[in-house]
């Protein structure tokens, strides 16, 4: 998902139309007041912080091998 699909009402103070309409689709859509939309407005963040997750594993080592190479994007089974 591209972060601008929640960045919007942070940092614009609306909420994303394809959001929006997704959200009415199915039912999820919260009860937003016109002072609920002027506060978003009229209030910007200090700061906005993403976080990435990235998954990787790691081989067990028996101690005859030199191997030091990662495994990312592997999943053991």
């Amino acid at each position: 998902m591209c972060n601008w699909l929640y960045l919007d009402a942070a940092g614009y103070g609306v909420y994303n139309n394809l959001v929006w309409s997704y959200l009415e689709e199915y039912d999820a859509v919260s009860e937003v007041t016109k002072e609920d939309l002027a506060i978003m407005k009229a209030r910007k963040p200090d700061f906005i912080g993403c976080n990435y997750y990235n998954t990787a594993t790691a081989a067990a080592s028996y101690g005859s091998e030199n191997n030091c190479s990662t495994y990312a994007g592997q999943q053991s089974k």
